[in-house]
């Protein structure tokens, strides 16, 4: 009974299950590498229920991040989204997309805020809605970039299968046309799912790792599968980045692969790694800027929900369409009153 206090062992006693799984995480975080016996760690991709390994964990694929001082314009967009009406079957959201194109020791340049409204079926109907909103605000944009520039989003660059064909062509376009004109897409993703075959996150790990070899040091990790071993939809290649050696947390960074073949990872990573907030060391701002620019407030919620049941009752809808999100709010309203 050493080490635990007689408060801990209290509440071990009523909560069940915690024994078994600190075992199981002291085997996944064993410095062997994996459960009993010890495997190789190595970074695993499932596609289409098909699991690929990529090549075994290797410190050699450490490198260190110098942030590069330069005076390319960045375009970044970012789209959020609020549940408007819960209607049981579907749902009507609002969508906020922000842009802004950011340059080293200049203003950014914002542009004007844009929001919609939408019908969401099921969750990939929302991340389709978003990744559209995002990407035909790029190309309201694009004539601002040239050769040397980048686009960067809050998001993977994948144009999976389950989006639909004219939701894929439009991302895969939109790179062909970006590449065209010597700008090169980035994703900086905030959350990712990517793990190794122990099942431990890969970024996790990476970081841990990372943060040991290259202590204080700003550091990448590339390349975390062959090239060949990427389907068709992967518009852009990850590689696992940490911005700063001040920060905590390190991010999957998706990049073009047609601006792969033909440039430098570091000089690209580098220029983005120049432009960070000190009060946030270890995020690019320009992702971080459109991110608070496009968060939608209560206010928002709550005036465009009156002007959409507005125009509801204009067109004779008001009653029907109320029925519908009442199907789905008890629980709300009995718990806290009236949504309307």
């Amino acid at each position: 009974m050493s080490g635990h206090s007689a408060a801990s062992l209290a509440l071990i006693s009523m909560v069940q299950g915690v024994h078994e799984v600190a075992e199981v995480l002291e085997g996944l975080y064993s410095e062997r590498g994996g459960f009993e016996g010890g495997v190789e760690l190595r970074p695993v991709l499932s596609v289409g229920g098909r699991l690929i390994e990529g090549p075994k964990i290797d410190d050699r694929r450490f490198r260190v991040l110098n942030p590069l001082p330069n005076r390319r314009r960045f375009l970044s967009v970012d789209a959020s989204m609020k549940v408007l009406f819960d209607c049981g079957s579907f749902k009507v959201v609002l969508i906020k997309v922000a842009a802004a194109v950011w340059r080293w020791r200049s203003l950014p340049r914002r542009y004007p805020i844009r929001k919609r409204f939408a019908l969401v079926f099921s969750k990939l109907d929302a991340k389709e809605v978003l990744l559209r909103a995002e990407l035909e605000e790029i190309e309201k944009a694009i004539e601002d970039l040239g050769p040397g520039d980048y686009c960067v989003l809050d998001r993977p660059l994948m144009a999976v299968p389950a989006l639909r064909e004219e939701t894929r062509r439009l991302l895969e376009e939109l790179d062909d046309e970006l590449w065209g004109r010597g700008v090169v897409l980035m994703g900086v993703c905030k959350a990712s799912k990517l793990k190794l075959n122990t099942g431990e996150s890969l970024i996790g790990y990476l970081n841990y790792r990372g943060s040991r070899l290259l202590r204080g040091s700003a550091w990448f990790y590339h390349p975390v599968f062959k090239s060949s071993q990427y389907p068709p939809w992967y518009v852009g290649e990850p590689c696992i980045v940490k911005f700063s050696g001040e920060a905590e947390h390190a991010f999957r960074v998706d990049v073009s692969r047609r601006a792969l073949a033909e440039g430098d990872l570091e000089r690209y990573l580098g220029e983005l790694a120049f432009l960070q907030d000190a009060s946030t060391p270890g995020y690019p701002y320009p992702v971080r800027g459109v991110h608070e620019d496009a968060k939608i407030t209560e206010y928002e919620v709550e005036v465009d929900r009156a002007l959409l049941l507005e125009e509801l009752a204009r067109r004779g809808l008001l009653e029907r369409f109320l029925s519908d999100v009442r199907s789905s709010s008890f629980k709300e309203e009995a718990l806290w009153g009236s949504i309307f």
